[in-house]
């Protein structure tokens, strides 16, 4: 018999902060990408080729909500916080991303986030997305149990 499940979007838990974040863009939600390969390759003069492995556990997470949105809005409060705290302290501030789909089991935590981009402006004919970009330092640990767990290529 095969497994059937089913997939929303609307279901997708996210908190960031003190913050519920939802209100997806069309085409949004959360994206997950490593920050860097798992290895790299160096080749030598002599044609000898070195596996580098990354230590790197930094995974990116993309986040497109509605512009004008309660998603958009939290994440333009968090961004504002996190520049006064730059300019003010010369610290970025940690924020707590927590992440769950309650359809596939994903969850993915990480208390180190921080916001590493962010929309400009964005005006077209009806309600356009923005896209801000996370980073999580610990967020390879859950790439790897996805991975292990058969949710990811």
């Amino acid at each position: 018999m095969k497994t059937r499940y089913t997939y929303a979007l609307s279901n997708i838990f996210l908190v960031l902060a003190r913050f519920d974040v939802s209100s997806w863009g069309e085409d949004g939600g959360v994206e997950f990408e490593p920050a860097s390969d798992n290895v790299e390759i160096t080749v030598g003069g002599d044609g000898t080729v070195v596996a580098n492995y990354s230590a790197n556990d930094v995974v990116l997470a993309n986040i497109t909500v509605l512009a004008g949105s309660q998603g958009a809005q939290a994440l333009g409060q968090l961004t504002r916080e996190q520049r006064v705290s730059v300019e003010t302290n010369a610290i970025i501030p940690n924020i707590n991303f927590f992440m769950q789909d309650p359809a596939l089991g994903d969850e993915v935590a990480d208390d180190q986030a921080f916001i590493t981009q962010q929309p400009g402006p964005n005006k077209q004919g009806s309600v356009g997305e923005l896209t801000w970009q996370l980073c999580l330092p610990n967020g390879k640990k859950f790439m790897d149990y996805a991975s292990n767990a058969g949710l990811l290529p």
